[in-house]
Parts: C-alpha cells; sequence; structure tokens
C-alpha cells in the first residue's frame, strides 16, 4: 500500500510541482543507467589552459531569463541555472541537477552541444523548468557573447546569462 501511495505521488503533474510553494525538496529519481556517462565539470580545468573563446569560456554563466515556445520567463533568486564553458565541455546545472557534455564553439557565432548527460535527481516545483532548459540547450545552434551577457539560442528558443559578478574590494587605505 505504502508503495502504491509513493508511485501516485511521484507521478504528480509538473502543474501541481511548480504551484507548490516552500523550499526545493530533492529525492532520488531512478537510479541512472549504466552507459550515461559520469557529470564533468568544464570548471576544473589546469592552470595554464589558454581558451579559445575569452570571452565565453572559464566563467560561470547565471541564467536570468529565457525564450520558450515564444514565452519569456525570468528567473528568481534562487536555484538559478548555471553554465561554465571550457576545454571542448559544458556543464553546470539546471537549479535541480548537474549536467555535462561536449561543446564546440565556432567564430561565426555557431555551436554543437553533444548530448547532455546529467544527475537525476527529483526537486519538487522545478522540474519544468529543467526540462526547459535541457530542450533549448540540446536545440541551441548560436551564440553571441560580450564582457557580461551571452545568449544561446536555437530552434526551441533563446537561453540569456550573464557573467558571475563579484565586487572588488576597496583599495582605500
Amino acid at each position: 500500500m505504502m508503495l502504491l501511495s509513493f508511485s501516485l505521488l511521484a507521478c504528480g503533474s509538473d502543474a501541481a510541482q511548480e504551484g507548490t510553494e516552500g523550499g526545493t525538496s530533492q529525492a532520488p529519481a531512478a537510479p541512472a543507467e549504466a552507459e550515461v556517462s559520469p557529470v564533468e565539470d568544464a570548471s576544473l580545468i589546469s592552470p595554464d589552459y589558454e581558451p579559445a573563446f575569452p570571452q565565453v569560456e572559464v566563467k560561470k554563466w547565471y541564467l536570468t531569463e529565457y525564450v520558450y515556445d515564444g514565452r519569456s520567463v525570468k528567473m528568481g533568486k534562487e536555484d538559478i541555472p548555471m553554465i561554465t564553458i571550457a576545454n571542448g565541455k559544458i556543464s553546470g546545472h539546471s537549479g535541480c541537477n548537474k549536467f555535462s557534455s561536449t561543446i564546440t564553439l565556432q567564430e561565426d557565432g555557431t555551436l554543437n552541444i553533444g548530448e547532455l548527460a546529467s544527475t537525476k535527481m527529483l526537486c519538487q516545483g522545478k522540474m519544468t523548468q529543467e526540462s526547459r532548459f535541457f530542450d533549448l540547450l540540446k536545440s541551441a545552434n548560436a551564440y553571441s557573447v560580450n564582457k557580461v551577457f551571452l545568449e544561446i539560442s536555437g530552434g526551441q528558443g533563446q537561453l540569456s546569462f550573464r557573467a558571475e559578478y563579484k565586487p572588488q574590494p576597496d583599495n582605500a587605505e
């Protein structure tokens, strides 16, 4: 009886999850399949690494907004998706799960992201956002960047990121 109750609760709709207030509860989902590679962190690179695309690589990019099916969604202040690109890899977290993949950036503003590998946690109220985030990454084929903003776009929509901001200490004596 307990197993049946748990199964029914686990099958709740994303709409019901989206409306839930409070903190994010995390529960393990089904065990990861053996052929899924472990999540690798692109930010873990050697100190002598010279990025081919220095405006994009070796920065933490935090999602500020995304456009999915023509609808713009601004991010809140908690569980913000983040990516790092370095050494031919993209990795980060979706607001719930960690993920990684290969990425190829081109000088002409095109990109190609390989198949995503991710952890399999279930985060109440975050699964719709994660699904959309991963769909947008999978369909991505172009990017544009300046010192502060990175936009990744494709057939499904667009992801808008802001580079991590770290205030510098005052040098006043």
